[in-house]
């Protein structure tokens, strides 16, 4: 076989929020009778989905079709995570690399959308996804194979609470990425996450340096990445910051909504832009624009410094 391309089914492995997602639309408007006022008259709509960080993402990656995800999660042990490993089986993912907790309730967040594709998240206060335990994910990673793993994804909501056994596992992952010559994604998640996580050297000190960094202007601009104006021009503000962080950092991926229905993505290395990206955002799932832009830069990559294995 010839050629400078690695294999489309390398794994990526996920390590990230898995749970239950109540997700409420409260966009759409219902005719107005006598006597009743506009407010009133909003008509919202329910749906009981499997989410969460990695499952977006595996999700994602599913349907293109480019990397074959596997999940490291934590779960609880009701009922609900009875439906969520049903729902991992039929997505053809395996479970063995979710853990669950004994005792424990399944995690539940609560999503509402409103006009104008605003969003509002209830998150669990004590999330059971901050279980996962070293010494499981340890076991897992016994039986991955480096070789057909292209790339760790972490989600930045792993490291909120510094005191978590789900913290520990993150490192346990990144150092043996390290180990492994397998490149490292962290998704700077929540938005707000100097806040609630820590500056990116702080990130760096505890996993070691990112080989990619995925997030928003806004999250940038936290750690002193600023950008002309207030965010309005969406393309402009990414392309800044993706140039000015990627001479830091190497790999940057910055996203943001680019319009109403539009979500955008530039790709930038040691301050020069790879590519542009934009997709339109589907009115019926709002979920994950930002994480299948994300794999696509991804395969980018692969395809520019990863050679095909054998060759």
């Amino acid at each position: 076989m010839t050629g400078t391309t690695r294999r489309y089914g390398s794994q990526i492995l996920v390590l990230g929020d898995l749970c239950l997602d109540v997700l409420i639309d409260c966009a759409s408007p219902s005719p107005i009778a006598d006597g009743v006022t506009k407010e009133s008259a909003l008509r919202s709509s329910s749906l009981l989905s499997v989410g969460g960080s990695a499952w977006i993402l595996a999700r994602a990656a599913i349907a293109a079709g480019i990397f074959r995800p596997v999940i490291l999660s934590a779960i609880g042990s009701d009922m609900w995570a009875r439906q969520l490993l049903t729902s991992i089986r039929e997505a053809g993912l395996s479970e063995s690399s979710i853990q669950q907790i004994d005792g424990a309730p399944t995690d539940l967040v609560c999503m509402m959308t409103f006009e104008g594709r605003q969003r509002l998240m209830f998150m669990p206060t004590d999330p059971t996804g901050d279980c996962l335990e070293e010494g499981f994910v340890l076991s897992c990673l016994r039986n991955i194979d480096p070789g057909d793993t292209a790339w760790v994804w972490i989600s930045g909501y792993a490291l909120v609470e510094r005191s978590s056994a789900r913290r520990r596992s993150v490192r346990l992952l990144a150092n043996w990425a390290r180990e492994n010559e397998v490149p490292v994604v962290l998704d700077l998640v929540p938005h707000e996450f100097a806040a609630s996580v820590g500056t990116l050297e702080e990130v760096a000190s505890f996993l070691g340096r990112p080989d990619v960094l995925v997030g928003a202007p806004s999250t940038f601009r936290d750690f002193g990445y600023s950008f002309y104006g207030d965010g309005i021009d969406g393309a402009n503000a990414m392309m800044e910051v993706a140039a000015r962080a990627s001479r830091d950092w190497g790999i940057v991926v910055t996203q943001t909504h680019t319009g109403p229905s539009n979500f955008g993505q530039i790709l930038a290395r040691d301050g020069v832009v790879l590519s542009i990206s934009e997709l339109v955002i589907p009115a019926n799932d709002l979920r994950g624009p930002g994480d299948q832009l994300a794999l696509k830069a991804l395969e980018q990559l692969s395809l520019l410094e990863r050679p095909e294995r054998g060759n």
